[in-house]
């Protein structure tokens, strides 16, 4: 600021670079014969009002120095850029830490409500929170842990662009919920972009513990699967869809199991757990199991840039590709593992089949995966066709 006065209102400044730094004040305002002000504000290096910093300017109280928690920063350094993703994080403390009285728009960034829980958040985004407890017996609309939606369709019905949904342990299928078809084995969970799923939430609301509350996503739609794909052929063909989205669509937490892709023809004889055709969801701390496909038992994608982070996946069968087939596409997959899966066709690819793509595969562990086929052109682990996959610190066994 030069010679200037401004004001200062529920404002977020944060991860900004100023002379190369990123920790000194300046690195958000530089002040020259200016007296700012700032209120319900996060600013990076300001100490915050217990301990506020002169050089930025005046503290009028309540404001913060503590990470926004964005869903996904970008480095300072990479501008100008278009990438990151400004919305805030679940335990974000912008939340609802904000003054109402200088707001003046009813809506924020993304056209959703302005205020939604009674105080306004910082930033350009305010979130939207719904809930999911198969168990709950409240009204059924979403707004806490009481009074949660019991079928997952109905809140992503409900979500709008920046909504999180937090879904407790519990087993939920896609033919369930509004204006669903019971047994329709069309049914599919569709992943959307700008839209948060977080699973592994405590029955009836409390901590986040996906490895204990385990939350499934199951194509046992007619709930009656046995071991080793036993009575699946009433299955969803997909569990999920992650066609369309971009990064913003997230799921996290979540064990995906007992979809069952065997239709004639495409796309339902791909991707038992995820179809995937031209999508790029993220995926962190999921488990994909006994999953079943003509091609990709679990992943199935088309020209595709999903990424994967934490997952595992076990036990899912194919023809080609037993856990994931990857066509014209670039994954990502991160501290990822692959056991126990195989392919029992011709074409091979026990874990992955790739076919023209590019994924990229980091400390990632393959072990005890096959391919069965009498004919088999292999690749119990991977088989490449005329693709370049690039692998760093990953372990076949």
């Amino acid at each position: 600021f030069d010679s200037s006065s401004p004001t200062l209102i529920n404002c977020i400044l944060w991860n900004n670079q100023g002379n190369g730094s990123t920790t000194a004040p300046g690195a958000s305002v530089a002040n020259n014969s200016s007296t700012p002000t700032y209120s319900h504000c996060l600013i990076a290096n300001s100490g915050g009002s217990g301990s506020w910093d002169s050089t930025l300017g005046t503290d009028l109280g309540n404001n913060l120095d503590a990470d926004p928690l964005f869903l996904l920063e970008v480095n300072p350094a990479s501008a100008p850029t278009t990438g990151g993703n400004l919305r805030l994080g679940m335990d974000s403390p912008a939340l609802d830490t904000g003054d109402n009285s200088a707001n003046s728009e009813p809506l924020d960034i993304a056209g959703n409500p302005r205020i939604l829980n009674s105080t306004i958040d910082l930033g350009a985004f305010e979130q939207n929170v719904l809930h999911v407890d198969a168990s709950a017996t409240g009204s059924n609309n979403g707004s806490s842990w009481a009074n949660a939606y019991t079928a997952l369709q109905d809140a992503l019905a409900a979500g709008n662009s920046g909504s999180f949904i937090l879904v407790a342990a519990g087993t939920y299928y896609p033919d369930e919920g509004n204006g669903q078809t019971n047994n329709d084995r069309t049914s599919t969970f569709q992943l959307i972009s700008d839209i948060v799923l977080y699973g592994g939430y405590a029955a009836g609301g409390g901590s986040r513990d996906p490895a204990t509350n385990e939350t499934i996503l199951s194509g046992d739609l007619d709930q009656n699967d046995g071991p080793d794909f036993a009575n699946n052929s009433g299955n969803a063909y997909h569990v999920l869809t992650g066609s369309g989205t971009d990064a913003t669509a997230l799921l996290d937490g979540f064990t995906i199991t007992g979809g069952n892709a065997d239709g004639t023809v495409p796309p339902n004889s791909y991707g038992g757990a995820i179809y995937n055709g031209g999508g790029s969801p993220t995926l962190s701390n999921c488990s994909f199991h006994q999953n079943t496909a003509s091609s990709g038992g679990a992943i199935y994608n088309s020209a595709s840039y999903p990424a994967f982070t934490n997952c595992s996946f076990q036990g899912n069968n194919a023809y080609t590709g037993g856990a994931i087939y990857n066509s014209f596409s670039s994954p990502a997959f991160t501290n990822c593992s692959f056991q126990g899966n195989y392919s029992d066709g011709n074409t091979g690819g026990g874990a992955i089949y790739n076919n023209r793509a590019s994924p990229a595969l980091s400390n990632c562990s393959f072990q005890g995966n096959s391919a069965l086929g009498t004919f088999s052109k292999g690749g119990g682990a991977i088989h490449n066709s005329d693709s370049s996959p690039v692998l760093n610190n990953c372990s076949f066994q």
